[in-house]
């Protein structure tokens, strides 16, 4: 997946790194998702838009945890959301 984000931002004329994080906490075997950093243009007088999102994806099947059905929003009485689509970005 981080391939073609890259391959999206660089098709927009951005330059683009692709910065390492190494494996999962307590998982060695499973790399994370690389951190993607992107510019468009170098012009100091324009503004700076960060743009913050992940792009892994959680598995969807009920075998894989989930308590409801994931394409279904559910909301528990604390008023928690969950589903997939639902999100966790900061």
């Amino acid at each position: 997946m981080s391939e073609y984000l890259v391959s999206e931002l660089r098709s927009l004329n951005c330059t683009v790194e692709s910065r390492p994080l190494g494996p999962q906490p307590g998982k060695l075997h499973l790399p994370l998702p690389p951190v993607i950093v992107a510019r468009h243009g170098s012009n100091k007088a324009h503004r700076t838009i960060l743009v913050y999102g992940h792009y892994d994806v959680q598995p969807a099947g009920m075998e894989d945890g989930w308590n409801t059905d994931p394409f279904t929003l559910s909301v528990d009485n604390k008023g928690r959301m969950y589903g997939r689509g639902s999100t966790d970005d900061k």
